[in-house]
């Protein structure tokens, strides 16, 4: 004989389906979710209907299923709308139901369910539909979780939603004092946070019955670290530097302090790529897998040419944080050192998709482009990191297709704006003197602002480097040799010697480049620039032009690859005339 189903209690299913959902075991929840939203209608009320497909929709997010959550979150507020908003509906359900329904706060429910579906489209980047869920909330019905969400997009968005911004992040506070993630924000953008903190600190305290003691919240060590993150949004890394040196005298292997500082000796004048470098290092040591501006670590890792290293760090970002754009920007820098741009190009568009607003991926595509002869394209990224994050990493890219352009007035303009911004500052006066230096009108100027950039800086690389640039354009030979010995003499990097040899080669003093370029790789065996500075003299050495050596490669690869497209080519000649690559100072 068959067994009979016994009778469902679909009230039951559903308790015990919350259950599951807050023990966090997700798929036992959507195992079980599938039974309750399957049990027709006509044997469950709405207001049953409304629990279960939110608790559903819960299991699935919890199991990273986004996409499917948002379809459920959005079934359960479509009919929370058709029975809440219906006067004769509530009425019929006030008398069909038990008292538990009675004490439902539909508003309070609804409100919920909006944040959960702004999560959805948050995990699936779509930021704008997720703020517009969000916004629908009114703002006195807004939580700490709500409010600190919204701040976190419009932070994301940037000066056009500053001021919505500020006032999220302050409303967090009110509710939580202790959130370092809203003071620091705050600090950064420069605001005064006593008016909001010492009221709700006295508030927390009342609460928790401690009103007389000092010691409950204790926020006076986190003043250092806001003002430095606070100076590094002004571009005043020396400030900023100062700043976290006592921080971190205090908490030496923080990792979050030692990231910042890193960044800060980064966009030093002074030639602190080696403090960066080492820094980011023993944050390795201490945690392999910290996700925090790994990028910018394995920025420097290619620059140097560091194959093997890059690839370790890679692997371990990878198989610890698959999830985040600096993961997938790393890993696109392993393979534009490979000098495969396809790949590469390929994973910065994934960590874009991640992240839109990570500006470092769009600087990353737009550098990425420049190598490949294709400034046009490239504009676009660059402009957006710029927008994104106004410093001078991003402007000095930015200036640099523009100057490829020809475009000399956009790359004046971002110049002389990233200069405004700090104006006592080495590397802003360098790259406003690089812009001029590409002037021949305008060289003396640009003469004036570099020596003055010199001054206040001796040793900062880009002036330096900028100068020495301009002195062999305008064949003072010796003065661009002396510059760059004096900067040699205080910190011998790859970079520099690579650089002489440079200097030397153009005169043709074969035995000079020679010397620095092995000296180069002394230093670094995988150093690249000084690797391929070596073959260029060898050819010279040999008496084979490598210009005309390496146009017969390039003819040699456009027979390869010509076809159907010729008479596109041949169409386009006309509109690229404007662009042709004529030799800048860079």
């Amino acid at each position: 004989m068959i067994q009979q189903l016994p009778m469902v209690s679909v009230e039951l299913m559903i308790s015990n389906l919350r259950i599951l959902v807050e023990s966090k075991q997700f798929s036992s929840a959507e195992f079980l979710g599938n039974f309750v939203i399957s049990v027709p209608n006509q044997q469950k009320t709405p207001h049953q209907n409304i629990i279960s497909f939110s608790l559903f929709g819960d299991s699935l997010f919890g199991k990273s299923e986004f996409v499917r959550s948002l379809k459920y979150f959005k079934q359960s507020l479509d009919i929370l709308f058709k029975v809440y908003n219906n006067p004769n509906n509530i009425n019929n359900n006030n008398n069909n139901n038990n008292n538990k329904q009675a004490d439902f706060d539909n508003k309070q429910f609804e409100y919920e369910l909006k944040y959960k579906i702004s999560l959805c489209y948050i995990k699936i980047n779509r930021n704008n539909l997720a703020i517009s869920y969000l916004e629908s909330i009114p703002f006195n019905s807004r939580g700490l979780d709500t409010h600190l969400t919204i701040a976190r997009l419009y932070k994301d968005i940037g000066k056009e939603k500053s001021k919505e911004c500020i006032i999220s992040y302050k409303e967090v506070l009110k509710l939580c004092p202790l959130c370092l993630e809203a003071i620091n924000s705050l600090k950064e953008m420069g605001e005064n946070l006593d008016q909001v903190l010492i009221p709700s600190i006295n508030k927390f305290q009342q609460k928790n019955n401690n009103y007389n003691s000092i010691n409950i919240i204790d926020l006076s060590w986190i003043s250092l670290l806001s003002m430095s993150q606070y100076e590094m949004k002004r571009n005043q890394p020396e400030k900023s530097l100062i700043l976290l040196k006592k921080v971190e005298s205090k908490f030496s292997t923080n990792l979050y302090v030692l990231e910042k500082l890193a960044l800060s000796y980064l966009y030093h004048d002074e030639p602190s790529i080696i403090n960066t470098f080492n820094i980011f290092q023993k944050i390795r040591l201490l945690d392999p897998y910290y996700i925090g501006s790994m990028d910018i670590f394995c920025s420097l890792l290619k620059r140097r040419s560091l194959q093997f290293e890059l690839n370790k760090v890679c692997n371990d970002l990878v198989a610890s944080n698959p999830y985040c754009a600096e993961t997938w920007t790393s890993v696109a820098l392993f393979y534009f050192l490979k000098e495969n741009v396809e790949k590469s190009l390929e994973n910065v568009d994934r960590a874009i998709c991640i992240k839109e607003s990570h500006e470092f991926a769009h600087s990353l595509k737009g550098e990425i482009l420049l190598s490949l002869d294709e400034p046009r394209e490239a504009l676009p990224s660059l402009e957006r990191a710029f927008q994104l994050s106004k410093n001078i990493l991003t402007a000095r890219e930015l200036v640099r297709c523009h100057l490829i352009l020809n475009q000399m007035k956009e790359a004046l303009v971002v110049a002389e704006t990233i200069n405004n911004l700090s104006p006592d500052y080495s590397k802003t006066m360098a790259l406003l003197g690089m812009v001029l230096a590409n002037q021949p009108e305008e060289r003396e100027e640009a003469r004036k602002i570099l020596t003055k950039a010199l001054t206040l800086s001796p040793h900062c690389t880009d002036t330096v480097l900028t100068l020495s640039k301009l002195n062999v354009v305008e064949g003072r030979f010796q003065e661009a040799i002396d510059i760059l010995n004096s900067q040699l003499e205080y910190q011998e990097t790859d970079l520099m010697h690579t650089e002489i040899a440079g200097v030397y080669l153009t005169k043709d003093y074969h035995e000079e480049a020679m010397i620095h370029y092995n000296s180069a790789l002394e230093i670094n065996p995988q150093y690249e620039p000084a690797s391929r500075g070596i073959a260029r003299l060898e050819l010279i050495m040999k008496g084979i032009d490598p210009d005309q050596e390496l146009d017969q490669e390039n003819e040699d690869d456009q027979e390869e690859g010509e076809g159907e497209d010729d008479q596109e080519e041949n169409d386009d000649d006309d509109d690229d005339d404007d662009d042709d690559d004529d030799e800048y100072i860079s």
